[in-house]
């Protein structure tokens, strides 16, 4: 498991893995970003800064944009008309690459 490479982290002395009763301390494991689906090939649409909804847009013109630095990260965005609008780090947390 993921949290293997805590084992004995931390433990109550701190002393790097045994606990008071000689059974190994296990950290509690730090939450893990669900992974996401791949992104639609199709479909993607955003909210203009002036609420207007702009697309619907293939991934790769998305990819392409954002990569540019044309579409921020609170950019509200969605992959189907029949979603609503989430801000692009919500649908991409820190850490993961957006489409």
């Amino acid at each position: 498991p993921e949290w293997a490479d805590l084992e004995g982290a931390r433990s109550p002395r701190g002393e790097g893995g045994a606990s008071q009763r000689g059974t190994p301390a296990r950290a509690t494991p730090a939450p893990v970003v669900e992974a996401h689906a791949e992104a639609p090939s199709k479909g993607w649409e955003y909210l203009d800064p002036t609420g207007e909804v702009q697309g619907p847009f293939g991934v790769e013109d998305m990819r392409l944009w954002y990569v540019a630095g044309f579409l921020d990260r609170a950019l509200p965005v969605r992959c189907f008309s029949s979603d609503p609008f989430l801000p692009l780090d919500q649908l991409y947390p820190q850490g993961t690459e957006p489409f």
